[in-house]
């Protein structure tokens, strides 16, 4: 699995677009992904997703959810366990 995110200039305030790509087989099942406050690592929301092999997904944060923090992305298997740590973070001004 790759995640990368990047910051995009709309309007003079930038939002956040994380992409998650697939680098091997199809997820057994899914597994849920998070996106994250970084800075105090506080919840913003989830979404359940199950990637075929090589699948590519992609959403944005808004500005105004980000509200001038950093935002994270970590992905969590519900097939294994997996330590937790931040696929992706960053912050957009």
């Amino acid at each position: 699995m790759n995640v990368t995110a990047t910051c995009v200039d709309k309007d003079i305030k930038g939002d956040a677009v994380f992409k998650v790509v697939n680098r091997g087989a199809k997820w057994p099942r899914t597994g849920v992904l998070k996106l994250y406050y970084a800075d105090d690592r506080t919840l913003i929301g989830q979404r359940r997703l199950r990637l075929a092999d090589h699948q590519r997904v992609s959403f944005v944060v808004k500005n105004k959810i980000m509200a001038g923090r950093p935002v994270a992305v970590w992905i969590d298997p519900e097939w294994y366990n997996r330590d937790f740590a931040f696929d992706a973070a960053l912050r957009c001004q």
